[in-house]
């Protein structure tokens, strides 16, 4: 699957991209390649109260 088409597919889904990193891996083509971390933020998500008395 082209990088390009995982992009949009994470984005549908609902993932975020936090970064890039260029030049971060070489695959086997010799060329090398930017990593992009992607993170899900859950809008229903309620922090939990972590303080005891």
């Amino acid at each position: 699957m082209h990088k390009q088409e995982i992009l949009f597919r994470n984005r549908s889904l609902g993932l975020a991209q936090k970064g890039k990193f260029e030049k971060r891996f070489l695959p086997i083509s010799g060329v090398f390649e930017a990593a992009i971390p992607m993170a899900w933020f859950n809008p229903g998500f309620i922090k939990a109260d972590t303080e005891q008395s």
